[in-house]
């Protein structure tokens, strides 16, 4: 939608695209995150990045101070072709797949078709 409104030049906004105008892709950690039956927060149910448990910190601390979240949510730490696209604040691509592709969730996403301009 991005790409296409761009070349079109059509300035992306709620009144013209509405709720698609204020989201992103990955929304882990920025958005939501997954919290176990054992207390365990995660960025997302799909990504196995420890960032606390509730039963030893409060949810608040986790959520604003947790290297994980923090990370999440900044998306100039990103690597690879993710670190270097012209979308990279509006997608993020799937921190789960990059993990789960490399080890290392501020990877490359492993199934992303689009070569950054800057490539």
């Amino acid at each position: 939608m991005r790409q296409r409104a761009k070349a079109e030049g059509i300035r992306i906004t709620p009144e013209t695209h509405g709720l698609e105008a204020m989201t992103k892709g990955c929304l882990g950690g920025s958005g939501f995150c997954f919290i176990s039956h054992k207390g365990e927060v995660f960025p997302c149910g799909y990504l196995p990045a420890l960032a606390g448990n509730i039963r030893q910190e409060p949810f608040k601390e986790i959520w604003e101070n947790s290297k994980v979240f923090n990370d999440m949510r900044s998306p100039d730490k990103l690597k690879g072709k993710c670190g270097i696209c012209e979308y990279r604040r509006v997608c993020s691509g799937c921190r789960a797949r990059a993990y789960a592709a490399t080890g290392d969730y501020m990877e490359e996403e492993p199934y992303c078709v689009y070569t950054p301009v800057k490539a």
